[in-house]
């Protein structure tokens, strides 16, 4: 289910970004950690290109982190975080490398977990969001911990591991709003959050906490209803018998989340809203749709997963 994992040296190499692409001494690029989204490697963008950009030379020892999507929580601590066990667990010190090559640092939680893994402020190379790259004396190259959008249960252990634990008093049931993202709203949303505060739900938004309150709030919930989107990364954090319920558009449909319960052993419903769009067209990929869930559908789910 997961790919197998590696970590490899490398001489003279060149990391482009920001959707990363990583070229030998000897002109290859390296398909593992060279993702394009809906491309094959065939096709990577610096294929495509009649004029690469002229990378930064890096002296020493570089550590490549960097992944495509790495800009957004669920890559972030899903595909770059867990890049530094696997270095690790190879026998690599931290404080052994010049260099870390990350993705551009512009959210909070990507600050604060560097922080929690000592990764100084000094030694960071952001790549940046215009085509750009870097050419490393020396590098070391972890793969990534699976496939994109699978997380296998030592990334589970290991992202839980690297941020402190906050004790809260009681299990708590929760609703992860979308908060002030425009994308996938849900037009049902107010009647939805009446009816789930009479029946003691929290109302959260993961957009205004840090990655610790975050952390503690989904290890302290017994339910949580959220629709698709980036803070259900936190579903890493659950106790295993938490209950999940997650909206989803039916114009994106995607299995991450569901997928993710799986390992952490979270029973899991998923109701796919109703929407006109996809009844007139097969495109599944429009990840900013709107989620059109009713609010009898959430009760049914409600229902079923508390009769478990």
């Amino acid at each position: 289910m997961f790919q197998k994992t590696w970590v490899r040296e490398l001489e003279k190499c060149i990391v482009f970004g920001p959707t990363v692409g990583v070229v030998s001494s000897d002109n290859f690029l390296i398909p593992e950690v060279s993702i394009e989204w809906s491309c094959p490697p065939e096709l990577h963008w610096t294929f495509r290109k009649l004029k690469l950009p002229t990378p930064t030379p890096l002296s020493g020892r570089s550590l490549i982190l960097g992944s495509t999507g790495g800009d957004s929580y669920f890559h972030w601590m899903t595909d770059v975080l867990p890049r530094v066990r696997l270095v690790k667990e190879a026998g690599y010190e931290m404080n052994s490398f010049d260099h870390f090559i990350i993705n551009k640092l512009e959210a909070g939680y990507q600050r604060e977990t560097l922080n929690y893994l000592k990764i100084p402020s000094k030694k960071i190379r952001e790549i940046g969001t215009k085509p750009s790259g870097y050419l490393c004396e020396h590098a070391v190259l972890p793969s990534l911990p699976s496939f994109p959008g699978a997380v296998p249960p030592e990334t589970i252990q290991y992202v839980r591991a690297i941020i402190p634990e906050t004790t809260l008093n009681k299990p708590v049931k929760l609703y992860i709003g979308r908060g002030k993202s425009k994308r996938r709203r849900i037009p049902e949303e107010g009647r939805i959050i009446d009816w789930l505060k009479t029946q003691g739900f929290e109302i959260i938004d993961c957009g205004e906490m840090s990655v610790k309150d975050q952390a503690a709030a989904f290890a302290h919930a017994e339910l949580i209803v959220a629709p698709h989107g980036g803070a259900l990364t936190n579903l890493i954090f659950c106790r295993p018998g938490t209950k999940v319920v997650e909206l989803l558009s039916s114009s994106y449909p995607n299995p991450c989340y569901r997928n993710l319960c799986g390992v952490a052993k979270l029973p899991y419903i998923g109701i796919i809203g109703n929407s006109q769009k996809s009844e007139t067209t097969s495109d599944l990929s429009d990840s900013s749709g709107a989620i059109e869930t009713r609010l009898e559908d959430i009760k049914k789910a409600l229902d079923q997963l508390l009769a478990c």
